[in-house]
């Protein structure tokens, strides 16, 4: 009898070593899953980042630039109307048809209406580059707020699904081992084994958390970067504007006053 329940023995032994090895399997397979389902995650989180940036940096780089081209063009525009102005003013001038007096009111009207002229259109170009700078900005940051959003609600539902696959296998596992194996310290094991489980998918969720955190981050740091170049667009874009005004007020200033002066005049008195 003793022999028999030696040899039972032995064979309960072997079938532990069995199940030990199949517990074993069976958490590296539930590892595995929640390590492949970390690394999908991790790449799609890292795809939605590289392509929020190309985004936010070709938004704000075409916007940028469009900026500087209309306030180049616009500059060039201020320039031609200040030379027509003077050209109109020569011209009723050196005609010699008005008296010196009249030639006067010509040249003040004239100085009147293209300055003003040149002022208002300085301003309203200014005016629709800030629009157009709100307007990039907005969209840019709408395109940023939506790469954070899925970055967010990815890493938000990956971790949440970790976390219920890690609780189905500790509680495949243990009941696994617990069904098969009657032994006190066979048990421990199982839930130390599914314990291990749970502990790694807890420490694969921080990690995916920190990395959307990271994510995020850099996506409103780009964002920020992205706001700031076209905002200095727009700056050194209005300084444009209104040195062109300026410039163009001066020299129709300057110029309509030599008319006055003598310069140019060619009256019927």
């Amino acid at each position: 009898m003793v022999s028999e329940y030696l040899k039972h023995s032995r064979s309960l032994e072997e079938l532990d070593e069995i199940f030990e090895k199949d517990r074993k399997a069976a958490a590296e397979v539930a590892a595995t899953i929640l390590r492949h389902e970390i690394h999908t995650a991790t790449t799609n989180i890292s795809e939605i980042n590289q392509i929020a940036h190309a985004r936010i940096m070709a938004d704000s780089q075409v916007a940028s630039a469009k900026i500087m081209t209309d306030a180049e063009v616009v500059s060039t525009q201020i320039s031609a109307k200040a030379e027509m102005a003077i050209l109109e003013a020569q011209n009723q001038v050196q005609n010699g048809y008005y008296s010196k007096e009249e030639q006067h009111k010509i040249i003040q009207e004239i100085s009147t209406i293209s300055t003003n002229n040149i002022s208002s259109s300085a301003e309203k170009s200014v005016q629709e580059i800030q629009r157009q700078a709100a307007d990039a900005i907005a969209e840019i940051s709408k395109n940023a707020e939506q790469a954070i959003d899925e970055i967010n609600t990815l890493a938000d539902s990956i971790s949440e699904k970790i976390t219920e696959n890690a609780e189905v296998a500790r509680t495949k596992l243990e009941r696994k081992k617990k069904g098969k194996r009657t032994l006190e310290d066979v048990a421990k094991d199982a839930e130390k084994e599914a314990a291990k489980v749970v502990q790694e998918a807890a420490q694969m969720t921080q990690e995916l958390r920190e990395m959307a955190k990271t994510a995020v981050s850099t996506v409103k740091t780009k964002t920020d970067q992205a706001t700031k170049t076209i905002t200095e667009s727009v700056k050194s874009s209005e300084t444009r504007i209104q040195k062109a005004r300026d410039d163009a007020i001066s020299r129709i200033e300057s110029v309509l006053r030599a008319l006055e002066v003598g310069e140019g005049y060619n009256s019927k008195n």
